[in-house]
Parts: structure tokens; C-alpha cells; sequence
């Protein structure tokens, strides 16, 4: 894992979404299939090497579905994305 550690006294957001899945006993592969993503973007995701995925304009969507599947609130991760 790269940079996702903390943020500002928070938890980063890809650090908070591996955390989960993991809670959740998901493997990558498998977060992958459900949103119908290559694995490479979850494991972005996770790392919190958002400036990695290619298309730009869709990280936020990302964040939300991996929220979802996740079971964590996708429109407070994408505010901390923002912040």
C-alpha cells in the first residue's frame, strides 16, 4: 500500500474502503466482479492512488459503488475525497 495512512487526523478514503471490504471478507477479485471493474482499479482504490485511474471523471462513481458493496455511506467517502 502506497500513501493511506491518515488525512488530517481521519482515516484516508482508500484505506477506509479496504478495510471494510475486508471486514467483509471480499477479496479484490471479487469487489471487482460485483461493479464490473478490472481488478487493478479496486486495488487504486485501495491504495489511495486515485491520480492512477485513467479516467478521472469517473473516481467518484468508483467510490460510491465500492461504498456500496462495502456496506459504508458512498456520498460521505466522496466528500473526503474531495476535501
Amino acid at each position: 500500500m502506497s500513501e493511506s495512512v491518515e488525512q488530517q487526523g481521519e482515516v484516508s478514503v482508500g484505506l477506509r474502503l479496504q478495510r471494510a471490504r475486508m471486514e467483509k471478507k471480499l477479496s479484490q477479485v471479487e469487489v471487482a466482479e460485483k461493479l464490473f471493474l478490472k481488478t487493478q482499479i479496486i486495488e487504486f482504490l485501495d491504495d489511495g492512488a486515485f491520480e492512477r485511474i485513467p479516467k478521472k471523471a469517473f473516481i467518484r462513481g468508483y467510490i460510491r459503488a465500492y461504498a456500496r458493496v462495502v456496506g459504508l455511506e458512498g456520498s460521505e467517502l466522496v466528500a473526503a475525497y474531495d476535501a
